[in-house]
């Protein structure tokens, strides 16, 4: 946090020197934030058509995944209670079985805050049983996350 000592204009750049000794070249990357956050919007846009694809054509488990990898919780509880509300807890137990373990950790943090709203809370219950009657106890207990959910039990 010293003075500028120098400070040199080219046309692509600043160059600076200061009292402690650093010379720093500086230069406007605007024009690469924007593309990339342009970049990130048309992403994030396309998941979300696929997303919506994927519920209307039933395929919950894909649908469910890309919820998790989307970070939407109130999309996730929706494709749930779906599957519930449509078939029976075996049809919940069979979607979780094809979801990767970290996605089924992901929905236990869900599960902290469904659990405690009385709204959510038949839905959260049944992939809770859902996923205890998937995963061994000691693989649950040994996952990091489980230890900001353990609140929940």
């Amino acid at each position: 946090l010293g003075q500028i000592w120098g400070l040199a204009i080219a046309t692509d750049s600043i160059i600076s020197g200061g009292s402690d000794g650093q010379v720093i070249k500086w230069r406007d990357t605007t024009d690469e934030v924007l593309t990339a956050k342009t970049e990130e919007t048309h992403m994030l846009l396309k998941m979300n058509q696929d997303l919506q694809n994927l519920i209307q054509t039933k395929r919950h488990v894909e649908a469910i995944a890309l919820a998790i990898k989307l970070d939407m919780p109130s999309q996730l509880f929706a494709l749930f209670s779906n599957v519930l509300s449509s078939g029976s807890q075996n049809d919940i137990i069979g979607v979780l079985s094809k979801l990767e373990d970290s996605d089924i950790f992901a929905v236990m943090n869900y599960l902290v805050k469904w659990n405690t709203n009385t709204k959510y809370v038949f839905t959260a219950q049944n992939i809770l049983e859902a996923i205890f009657r998937i995963l061994p106890p000691d693989k649950i207990v040994e996952h990091p996350e489980v230890f900001t959910c353990k609140s929940m039990f």
